[in-house]
């Protein structure tokens, strides 16, 4: 029974490749969740509870897996902003990174 089970698991799951499914992320910002509870590995960090639209590239060891030929940018600007700023090393190095006056990098 569980080898029946398995196999139309498999087959199931391989007719969602080339589809674009609607997904919840969760909390472990690279997975998500189909309307179907199929456990979908996207391709870009996203934040969680996001109702996303992804397309199935491939089977994954328990679920699917987005294609990664798309163009969204896994941060915004504001994020890739803090994190940079985070690592400046004093007050005045911050107020300059803030302005744009000192290089990124």
């Amino acid at each position: 029974m569980r080898e029946l089970a398995t196999k139309k698991n498999l087959e199931f799951r391989r007719r969602m490749i080339g589809k674009t499914l609607s997904v919840v992320t969760l909390k472990s910002r690279r997975t998500a969740l189909s309307d179907n509870f199929l456990k979908v590995e996207i391709a870009t960090l996203r934040p969680a509870n996001q109702l996303i639209e992804v397309e199935i590239g491939e089977l994954s060891d328990c679920g699917l897996r987005e294609t990664s030929n798309h163009r969204a940018l896994p941060f915004t600007l504001a994020g890739i902003r803090r994190i940079t700023l985070a690592q400046a090393p004093n007050r005045q190095s911050r107020k300059k990174f803030l302005r744009g006056t000192e290089p990124q990098g």
